[in-house]
């Protein structure tokens, strides 16, 4: 949707993106991301589906250290 500009379940072509800023925090699985990085939503605002992207390079890369923190310190068997 981010990249396509379209919606994949009405095919809506009214996206927005929302940025969160500080406003919520999100736990993905195991990684809590609240307070590394700040997640763009994109909302069809025909339908109300959305996506969460991270587009800023500098909080991919602040993912990427994070997770490979977590392995050093806590190796799978």
């Amino acid at each position: 949707m981010k990249e396509s500009e379209t919606c994949p379940k009405c095919t809506g072509t009214q996206i927005e993106p929302m940025n969160f800023q500080n406003s919520v925090a999100l736990n993905f699985g195991t990684y809590y991301l609240g307070d590394l990085v700040v997640p763009t939503l994109f909302v069809c605002v025909d339908c109300g589906y959305c996506e969460s992207w991270i587009v800023n390079q500098k909080d991919l890369e602040d993912i990427r250290k994070y997770g490979q923190k977590r392995k050093s310190t806590n190796p799978s068997p």
